[in-house]
């Protein structure tokens, strides 16, 4: 933490030094105390952490009065505000005043500004972008931030946080934004000149999907779902005699003779109704099972169904 003490003394020694009239006339000696006075508001307000209201004061007490005190401290308040490589400059810019060796608060400046210029340096994120798939005599056009980046663009320094990257290269263009932190290091590469899938491929992947697609459903499914459709006719069409006979049956007096005969043959399709009604519900669910579980084709299918009669019904089982 910078001691506030001697900041005033480096101020107060800063405006002697630019207010003394053996060193300027009257007219440079009133703008170097304007350029003071503002320089006071400027560390009032950097001390209170309104860097940007600082840096305002900075930047015109410097248009003023040239001195590194002020060019440190506008590379601080841009620093602050993330504008790192604004300060960087700022930084530069301070070791560049040539300074009498008695003037004590200017040496401090530079020195602090050198310092604290390479501390930032050494932290200042660093954006590579490369194309390994253009031709290094063709490359393309690169933007960050709407700026113009020379290529190849290798360690950009920038400031930290998002930026966006737009690239160009014939007729294929790739925006990107991506977001960087203090001291990292990151390589975007460029998808540019890649080969594209060739007509033979797209044309074989074409072939094998419509092959797999004629294959079809396994014949185990397709005979199941037949047995289930024949049970559906049979139980449909058992029950519907056995609706009509019922019918005939009230009409009927349980005294006449064929009236005991008829209530068998009713009773009969009544079973037949509902055993067919079941084998087309067993072989529907069968014929699903078949059609998601067996190949479509390449391997024989090596299953078999059997329907057989069994006491009052039938019987359906298969091998698989």
């Amino acid at each position: 933490m910078r001691n506030p003490r001697a900041n005033n003394v480096t101020f107060l020694l800063l405006a002697a030094l630019l207010g003394t009239p053996s060193l300027a006339n009257a007219e440079e000696t009133e703008q170097n105390q304007a350029a003071v006075d503002l320089a006071y508001e400027g560390k009032e307000r950097f001390e209170a952490a309104d860097y940007a209201s600082a840096l305002d004061r900075f930047e015109k007490a410097r248009a003023m009065a040239g001195s590194p005190v002020f060019d440190l401290y506008v590379a601080r308040c841009r620093k602050a505000l993330g504008r790192w490589n604004e300060a960087l400059v700022a930084y530069d810019e301070a070791g560049r005043h040539l300074v009498d060796g008695s003037n004590v608060s200017f040496i401090q400046a530079q020195e602090n500004a050198k310092k604290e210029g390479e501390e930032l340096a050494a932290k200042m994120p660093k954006l590579s972008v490369t194309a390994p798939h253009v031709p290094s005599a063709t490359p393309p056009e690169l933007h960050i931030d709407a700026e113009a980046v020379d290529w190849p663009a290798l360690d950009v320094r920038l400031d930290p946080g998002k930026h966006v990257l737009a690239a160009k290269f014939g007729q294929e263009s790739h925006d990107e934004v991506v977001t960087l932190s203090p001291g990292q290091k990151l390589t975007i590469e460029l998808p540019f000149g890649q080969a594209a899938p060739t007509a033979t491929d797209a044309d074989a992947n074409a072939a094998t999907e419509d092959e797999s697609g004629k294959r079809g459903l396994s014949p185990l499914a397709w005979t199941a779902f037949g047995i289930g459709a024949a049970g559906l006719v049979v139980g449909a069409t058992a029950g519907t005699i056995a609706i009509v006979n019922m019918n005939t049956l009230g009409n009927k007096n349980p005294n006449d003779a064929d009236y005991a005969g008829l209530k068998n043959d009713t009773h009969t399709m009544a079973t037949m109704s509902d055993i067919g009604f079941i084998v087309a519900g067993a072989g529907a669910l069968l014929g699903v099972t078949f059609a998601l579980t067996l190949n479509k084709g390449g391997k024989k299918d090596s299953a078999a169904l059997d329907l057989r009669p069994a006491g009052t019904g039938l019987r359906l089982s298969g091998t698989f």
